[in-house]
C-alpha cells in the first residue's frame, strides 16, 4: 500500500509541527512533518522525520520557506519508506528521507498491549504550546 497526503503549513515557531504518522501504539510510531528549525539567527523550514524510540536518528531536510509539500509512506511487507517532494518543484522525483523495518514498528509495548493494526494518519501538534498556524491537508489517500 502507498499512503499519501499534501500539506500546506507555515509554522510560526520551532516547536510546532504538522505531517503524517505511522502509528502502532503510544510508544511505537514514526512521523514525518513540517516544522521550523533554528539555525543561529535564522530559522528555516524543514521536513523532519522522527523514528520510533531507539530506532535511529531524527532527520531534517531543508525545504523552501513557502509552498505545499507532498508526503508519502510506501508500506511493504518488510519496511515503511518515508518520502516527500515540494509541489511545483522541477524535480518530480520523491526524496526518500527514511526507512523503518516493519519488525521495529510492530514491537510490543513495555506496558499494555499493541493496537489491533497499523494506522496511518495526519497530525498537527505543538510542544507545550498551541498550533496557531493552520495546517491545510489537500487530501489523504491510499492505493
Amino acid at each position: 500500500m502507498v499512503w499519501a497526503t499534501q500539506l500546506a503549513f507555515q509554522p510560526s515557531t520551532p516547536r510546532v509541527e504538522a505531517g503524517t504518522v505511522v502509528w502502532w501504539n503510544y510508544t511505537c510510531y514514526a512521523s514525518m512533518g513540517i516544522r521550523l528549525q533554528n539555525d543561529g539567527p535564522h530559522s528555516k523550514r524543514v521536513v523532519r522525520f522522527t523514528p520510533p524510540t531507539n530506532a535511529g536518528e531524527v532527520v531534517h531536510a531543508t525545504i523552501p520557506d513557502n509552498g505545499e509539500v507532498k508526503m508519502t509512506v510506501d508500506c511493504t511487507a518488510t519496511c515503511y519508506r518515508f518520502g516527500y517532494r515540494v509541489v511545483g518543484d522541477a524535480n518530480e522525483d520523491w526524496t526518500w528521507i527514511a526507512e523503518v523495518d516493519t519488525q521495529v514498528l510492530t514491537r510490543n509495548p513495555e506496558i499494555g498491549q499493541p493496537f489491533t493494526g497499523m494506522m496511518l494518519g495526519l497530525y498537527a501538534f505543538g510542544e507545550l504550546q498551541p498550533v496557531l498556524a493552520p495546517a491545510h491537508f489537500a487530501f489523504a489517500a491510499f492505493r
